[in-house]
C-alpha cells in the first residue's frame, strides 16, 4: 500500500500548503539566488516559529526575525552555503534545533522527517546548484514496515501545486553514480546531494 506522510502541521489547499490559515510556500524570482533563504523562512513557518505577517513586514521586523533578515538579505542575490543558512536560524536557537551535515545527507533527512522536523537539502548537477525543502516522505507499506521511496519536496523555484503540500519529489535511493531522480513540474532531472540542514522544534526546556 502506498503512503504519503508530510509534516503534521501542513495541510493542502487550492493555493498550496498552509499551516493554519497561512501559506508557507515562498516562490523565488528568476533573478535572485534566494532559494536557501526562502527554504529557511518556509521551514520557520511550518514549525510555527515565524508568522506570515512577519515576513510581509520583514523590513520592519524586530527581535529574531530582524536578526534573521539581516543575515539573509546579504545573500539574497548571490546564494548561501549551509553554514550561512545555519546562521540565518541562529536567532531562533531557543525554539529550534538546527544542525548542518555534509555527509549521510539522505539518512539525516529521513531521521529528522520522522521526528516532526524538516530538512533543507542542497541538490546539484552540471546545470544548477539549488536548495530545496523536504517536508515529508512517500513510499510503500509492507506489513508493519514503511519503506520510503521518495522525499516530498517544497521547491522555491516553482509554483505550489493546488491540493498538495509539495511540488516536487526526490528519490531516496541513488542510481548510477549515486545520482537521484528529481521530479518537478517542468520535468525530471538527475542530481547529486550536497549538504543538509535539519530543523525541528527544540525539546529543551527554556530557562
Amino acid at each position: 500500500m502506498h503512503f504519503y506522510r508530510c509534516h503534521p502541521s501542513l495541510k493542502a489547499t487550492r493555493r498550496g500548503p498552509v499551516v493554519g490559515l497561512n501559506a508557507v510556500h515562498l516562490h523565488q524570482s528568476d533573478i535572485d539566488g534566494a532559494c536557501g533563504a526562502h527554504c529557511v523562512m518556509s521551514a520557520l513557518l511550518i514549525l510555527g516559529v515565524l508568522k506570515r505577517q512577519e515576513l510581509s513586514e520583514i523590513s520592519e521586523a524586530r527581535g529574531p526575525a530582524k536578526s534573521m533578515w539581516r543575515v539573509a538579505r546579504r545573500k539574497y542575490f548571490i546564494g548561501a552555503g549551509v553554514g550561512e543558512l545555519r546562521s540565518m536560524l541562529a536567532p531562533f536557537d531557543e525554539e529550534i534545533e538546527a544542525r548542518a551535515y555534509r555527509r549521510h545527507v539522505m539518512g539525516r533527512t529521513l531521521d529528522v522527517l520522522a521526528d516532526s522536523g524538516v530538512a533543507i537539502i542542497s541538490i546539484n548537477n552540471q546545470h544548477f546548484n539549488h536548495w530545496v525543502l523536504a517536508i515529508g516522505v512517500s513510499g510503500f507499506k509492507a506489513g508493519s514496515d514503511s519503506l520510503p521511496s521518495k522525499l516530498l519536496i517544497l521547491d522555491p523555484g516553482h509554483n505550489p501545486v493546488p491540493l498538495a503540500p509539495w511540488n516536487a519529489t526526490l528519490s531516496v535511493k541513488g542510481g548510477s553514480l549515486d545520482r537521484r531522480a528529481y521530479e518537478m513540474p517542468t520535468g525530471k532531472v538527475f542530481v547529486d546531494l550536497g549538504s543538509v540542514l535539519t530543523i525541528k522544534r527544540s525539546t529543551k526546556k527554556k530557562r
